[in-house]
């Protein structure tokens, strides 16, 4: 293990004066501009430094400066937040302290990869931990005491802070790293991982595009990691419990099309469809809750690669494991929750739901369509649990109008499938009138009718007609 003696004596060596600068590779882009490199005038450039390091084959050294690098940069990013200074040295400069432990943190990372994270595995974790908590805050500019009380009347409590992002994107990279390096690592041996993972979950939604990516990556491996230790049934070894922890260890690597192969194998082991390669004959229903989850977290990442993925094995799981799994995703759908309480809620009052969620439902309305395509009059035992949350939430203008259309679309593919259960049960008449009302309120001659509501007015006309001859076809049948 390297010591306090081994890294002064590195840093204090001639060979990092003597050695030249290491050219970087093109394929390769820098994260800062080498004259902006130049400009802050480092003692030591971190891409040389450890370059020098991987050189030597000084893994210990790597790693006990890589860890006191993560502690200098948060002690750094503390003292400069809270204005406190050490001698001579002004804020400016503890920013620069900052940005140099930021580049070296990611050179160590480059040049030796999750190896690196092999050491003090509680001290990384409280790194993240700090990152990933921070505050959102906007740059110090510092300024004399008269500029400051002028300025006093341009504050405002609206005005939105921004977040370290670079900091939170290194934090979730190393997260990724040291998750891929510990196979051994999970949620039931490190407790870390719980508080860690809530406090991901919020960047989930973050306005940066890399940390809402890494964000995600981050919760699909640790769901992976979790659910490894889903209960079986039996003490036996059958075919897809092999298939189920090879899917979830496809799930934790960082290459996208190797995560699609995981969801893929997840839903052949809940699909029962006999022409093809299927498990769910077979399979305990023990591990659905596990699967499901996994689902749910896959459907929302921005890879299209990966969320098609997961609605189809979605559909896949509710078309062939429908008592188990269609009560839990109409709740989602509706409610954003798997628990019956947090649909009820929605419907009384509705939601205001971010990007991400409002994404979510979406897909989640997707996977819905294709249950109902799959399933076709099949459906029509269960066509009640769908429709009913359904026809309330188009009333509530709460939801958004894209999120209303979707149930409009469903309860469209609803009367295609099952028309005759729907006007049996008197839910047919209902959503005639409730397309009339909507189409009525929404043809309103108004010069600021947005593109989205025409489309909803349009959609309800054509779903009202539909609608308004199953009505009459029904009691020409003579059914009531």
């Amino acid at each position: 293990m390297a010591n306090e003696a081994d890294i002064r004596a590195f840093l204090d060596s001639g060979a990092l004066e003597a050695e030249p600068v290491v050219s970087v590779d093109q394929n390769t882009e820098p994260r800062l501009p080498p004259e902006l490199m130049r400009s802050l005038a480092f003692p030591i450039q971190p891409q040389r430094l450890a370059v020098l390091l991987k050189r030597a084959d000084r893994k210990d050294l790597a790693s006990e400066l890589l860890v006191r690098t993560l502690e200098g940069y948060a002690r750094a990013q503390k003292q400069s937040e809270a204005q406190i200074t050490v001698g001579d040295v002004s804020v400016a400069e503890l920013e620069r302290h900052s940005v140099f432990n930021l580049q070296l943190m990611g050179q160590l990372l480059e040049n030796f990869g999750s190896e690196l994270l092999n050491g003090d595995l509680d001290r990384i974790l409280h790194f993240i931990d700090y990152a990933c908590t921070q505050p959102p805050h906007e740059p110090h500019q510092e300024q004399g005491a008269l500029a400051s009380l002028l300025n006093i009347q341009h504050e405002s409590s609206d005005t939105v802070p921004t977040h370290d992002w670079e900091l939170i994107t290194t934090a979730l990279n190393l997260l990724l790293s040291l998750l891929e390096g510990n196979p051994t690592v999970t949620p039931q041996t490190t407790p870390m991982l719980h508080v860690l993972r809530a406090k991901v979950e919020h960047l989930r939604d973050a306005p940066n595009a890399d940390v809402r990516s890494l964000s995600q990556e981050v919760i699909l491996v640790l769901t992976a990691r979790e659910k490894q230790a889903a209960p079986t049934a039996t003490n036996e070894q059958p075919k897809y419990v092999e298939v189920y922890q090879e899917a979830l260890r496809y799930l934790q690597d960082p290459i996208i099309p190797v995560r699609a192969h995981g969801l893929h194998l997840l839903a052949q082991l809940v699909s029962k469809d006999t022409r093809d390669v299927s498990y769910g004959n077979t399979l305990d229903p023990a591990l659905l809750p596990a699967i499901f989850d996994i689902f749910v977290n896959a459907i929302q990442d921005e890879e299209s690669f990966l969320y098609l993925n997961a609605v189809k094995g979605l559909a896949q799981m509710t078309a062939h494991w429908r008592d188990a799994t269609l009560r839990p995703l109409m709740a989602l759908y509706v409610g954003g929750e798997k628990t019956e309480t947090s649909m009820t809620r929605a419907l009384a009052y509705g939601q205001e739901l971010s990007q991400r969620e409002t994404d979510k439902r979406l897909r989640i309305g997707e996977a819905i369509l294709q249950v109902l395509q799959h399933c076709g009059e099949a459906i029509t035992p269960a066509i009640d649990m769908i429709v009913n949350p359904l026809l309330t939430g188009v009333r509530n203008p709460r939801f958004s109008a894209t999120l209303r259309s979707s149930f409009i679309s469903i309860l469209g593919t609803c009367v295609e499938f099952a028309p005759t259960a729907l006007a049996s049960s008197g839910a047919s008449n209902e959503m005639v009138q409730l397309c009339n009302d909507l189409v009525k309120m929404e043809s309103v001659p108004r010069e600021d009718m947005d593109a989205l509501v025409q489309q909803q007015a349009r959609d309800c006309i054509q779903e009202a007609q539909l609608l308004e001859a199953t009505y009459v076809t029904a009691h020409a049948a003579g059914l009531p």
